[in-house]
């Protein structure tokens, strides 16, 4: 079953909607990564090698900071891989 993408039906371009939905997916995957973990946000933006308001940001989904670049550059310190 395809996944849906929320942003699409909100009405934003098909890219746009994709990027938006990748770092949804991201904050996810980092939020979930640090309570596996029992990590603060401190610990694990020390092991991701970013600061602790970087990663408060993207487990927030700040939007606007965040790049599309960022889940390709996290994803390998992880331990998980980025499509």
């Amino acid at each position: 079953m395809a996944r849906q993408n929320v942003f699409l039906d909100l009405g934003f371009p098909k890219h746009e909607a994709a990027v938006m939905l990748m770092r949804c997916d991201l904050a996810q995957e980092i939020r979930q990564w640090l309570k596996k973990r029992h990590l603060s946000q401190a610990a694990g933006a020390d092991i991701l090698g970013i600061s602790a308001p970087r990663i408060n940001e993207i487990v927030r989904t700040a939007w606007r900071r965040s790049r599309s670049t960022t889940s390709s550059a996290y994803a390998p310190k992880r331990g998980s891989r980025c499509p």
